[in-house]
């Protein structure tokens, strides 16, 4: 992004302290418990650039460098599927998202073409982030709980990807409950955008793009947030009241998956599971398929972020490689929507590399092996779980 003339900023919320929950896991018959963990929620700040270009890969907006923050523009550097980039004012260097102090970081596509025409005014909401469901849900749609009652946002044109799936528009426009009143702008990337005024908001929730980074700095989100989203978008759809007892097995394809597949689904059709596409469903039907659920079991991934519409209750059970069991991303997802979650971990499948950031990305990718047994505990452990919550709301009527 260029910026030309100057900057305008507002801090919408102070950054606050986040107390956590690890969530707990267990490998065979060996249970690791829930434990605190303590973060940090950022903070989150509206600024208005003047004459400003949508056109790189970075914006880094940089409130250590004084009273007005430097706009430092990067492109993207070699790397897997381009997830670590370079954001320095002198040359590359990798960087972890959440880890540098007060900066933001806001990916897009670097320009190859001509711009588009250009636009008056209006507020960034999509970016680089918007073609991963997980992404789009906690790093931008995040930003309409300071946008929707926001005069000031509310008459400028709202920036998202033209390219955005059907399910990730259904999302947004359930949250909206409506068209917004300073109309809808897509970015045709990778054509630049020229705004005579362009309002950006940094992240309400800043994920780290180093699969190594610590637990504390894997998701830093208030949860209320999501319940935010997640109240408006029920409301909607009118499913606040729908209940139900399926059992979901969420299917993956690709990397990051458990590939002991056939044992495990002997267990879960021996439980009554059955096994769903997400990406086949349009938005409303994957809220109601959750909203319906009592025990879902999923390989982590970006499915999983509808845990937000579950009942409070429902028991989540996410299979994951050993390394990444103290991961608490789906546990504060979950925790925005009173769920339980249990992690059912195993090795992986190849070792990574030995050195360098290539070895966190490979390793998180990387398959890996939940043992037939692994997941009947975790079964057994939810089952009990639900028995106990029958038994309780029976007392009380």
């Amino acid at each position: 992004l260029e910026q030309r003339t100057s900057v305008e900023q507002r801090v919408l919320r102070e950054a606050r302290v986040l107390e956590l929950q690890l969530p707990a896991s267990v490998q065979e018959a060996e249970w690791s418990p829930s434990t605190a963990l303590a973060s940090i929620a950022p903070e989150v700040r509206a600024v208005v650039l003047r004459d400003a270009r949508l056109r790189c890969s970075a914006l880094v907006i940089d409130g250590a460098h004084g009273p007005e923050p430097a706009i430092i523009a990067d492109w993207e550097s070699p790397g897997r599927g381009g997830e670590l980039h370079a954001a320095t004012t002198s040359g590359h260097m990798h960087f972890v998202m959440g880890r540098l102090g007060q900066r933001t970081y806001l990916y897009d596509a670097p320009t190859l073409q001509e711009p588009q025409p250009a636009e008056a005014s209006a507020v960034l909401l999509g970016g680089r982030a918007a073609s991963n469901y997980f992404h789009w849900w906690v790093e931008h749609l995040t930003k309409l709980r300071f946008l929707v009652d926001d005069p000031d946002a509310k008459r400028r044109a709202l920036v998202v990807n033209e390219q955005l799936p059907p399910q990730f528009m259904e999302a947004l426009q359930a949250i909206l409950g409506g068209p917004w009143p300073g109309g809808m702008l897509f970015w045709r990337q990778p054509q630049a955008l020229n705004c005579a005024e362009l309002m950006v908001l940094t992240h309400p929730a800043v994920t780290a793009e180093d699969p190594g980074a610590g637990p504390e700095a894997m998701l830093r989100c208030e949860p209320d947030d999501l319940r935010w989203l997640a109240d408006r978008v029920l409301a909607e759809l009118r499913e606040q009241d729908r209940s139900g007892c399926r059992r979901l097995h969420l299917a993956r394809n690709g990397d990051r998956r458990a590939v002991s597949a056939e044992p495990l689904a002997q267990v879960l059709e021996a439980r009554g599971f059955e096994t769903i596409a997400p990406e086949t469903l349009t938005f409303a039907e994957q809220v109601r398929l959750f909203r319906e659920a009592e025990i879902i079991v999923s390989s982590s991934g970006a499915a999983l972020t509808n845990i937000i519409f579950c009942r409070p209750g429902t028991q989540v059970i996410i299979l994951n490689a050993m390394r990444h069991r103290q991961n608490p991303v789906f546990q504060i997802l979950g925790s925005a929507a009173g769920v339980d979650v249990v992690q059912a971990v195993g090795p992986q499948q190849s070792a990574p590399p030995t050195y360098g950031p290539a070895a966190d990305l490979d390793a998180l990718h990387q398959p890996y092996v939940v043992s037939a047994r692994t997941l009947a505990n975790a079964l057994d452990h939810a089952e009990r779980r639900l028995a106990q919550a029958r038994a309780a709301s029976a007392e009380t009527q």
